[in-house]
């Protein structure tokens, strides 16, 4: 596990990976807002597994936007999709799907956050770089004394509060009047707020 910022990257498994397939040259796939780490990521990777590493910079808008065809065309042995949890789908190019996650404490934003708009029951949710901290999130707004649900209804989203830009299913709640975002920029949080109809209070972990 290698941490770059406060997101941790599962290099390791990439490089099993590699070395498993015998591959010599690989694709990697990132969202926008992972660009910042890609010239240490393929340097990593070219150097701990003898590969070739290259970088797609077209936009890339969730797990089921793969650059399945770029692989193919450039004779890629492997596609890395950096950034979203595994999408069931079937690819030219075998791909590998790396989650990563953050670390940055956010318990206490969201406890300060809620009780300063004076929240009584909301519905958590988040993208999958910050599910982990989902459940201390929770616990420490129940602490607070608000009451909080946590869904796992979606079948695309494999993690118990997790939103798809696609897919908001974890976001609603009839015993809940706020759904409560812990995620940057404001595409999901609007998503959620016209999958619900309901009020939506976003945190973004790294603005405040």
């Amino acid at each position: 596990m290698v941490t770059m910022g406060d997101l941790t990257f599962e290099i390791e498994k990439i490089i099993s990976e590699v070395k498993a397939r015998n591959a010599r040259r690989i694709l990697l796939q990132f969202p926008e807002g992972l660009l910042p780490y890609v010239t240490r990521i393929a340097s990593l990777i070219e150097e701990q597994a003898g590969v070739e590493a290259v970088t797609s910079l077209d936009p890339c808008w969730g797990a089921c936007d793969l650059a399945d065809s770029e692989a193919l065309t450039l004779r890629s042995d492997l596609l890395i999709h950096f950034g979203h949890a595994p999408w069931p789908t079937q690819t030219k190019v075998p791909a590998l799907f790396v989650e990563c996650f953050s670390k940055r404490e956010i318990a206490e934003q969201a406890v300060k956050a809620a009780l300063s708009l004076g929240l009584k029951r909301l519905i958590l949710t988040s993208t999958v770089q910050h599910v982990k901290t989902l459940p201390l999130v929770k616990k420490a707004l129940e602490d607070a004394g608000v009451s909080v649900t946590l869904k796992s209804d979606s079948k695309r989203a494999p993690y118990p509060g997790q939103v798809l830009g696609c897919d908001y299913s974890n976001a609603f709640s009839p015993d809940a009047d706020t759904t409560f975002f812990i995620g940057g920029g404001l595409f999901h949080a609007v998503g959620v707020a016209l999958f619900t109809g309901k009020r939506v209070i976003s945190l973004d972990p790294y603005t405040g």
